[in-house]
């Protein structure tokens, strides 16, 4: 699974929503995909150059926060007590 131009190629799991034509879903990140992992302070994120982070569970729950020009997408997961997450080890030297 591949991001581009900041969404998933991934078709989304919601195709049908009430409201029909005033809605759009756009699949920003599904399970398995992988983005830079962010640094730095809540305020000034940077996109790490060597660190990935893979998503993981079940994606549950979603906000939003725009700060400035940027908006910032929350996303909680539903984990079984099994699940293991970690920064990815496929973009680590």
């Amino acid at each position: 699974m591949v991001i581009v131009n900041g969404q998933s190629n991934v078709q989304p799991y919601v195709v049908n929503t009430p409201g029909g034509n005033y809605y759009e879903t756009i699949p920003l990140l599904t399970l398995g995909d992988e983005v830079p992992l962010l640094e730095g302070d809540f305020s000034n994120f940077t996109a790490s150059a060597t660190k990935t982070f893979a998503f993981t569970g079940i994606p549950d729950g979603m906000g939003i926060y725009q700060l400035g020009d940027k908006n910032l997408v929350f996303i909680n997961h539903k984990l079984s007590n099994t699940s293991v997450t970690d920064i990815s080890s496929t973009a680590l030297p």
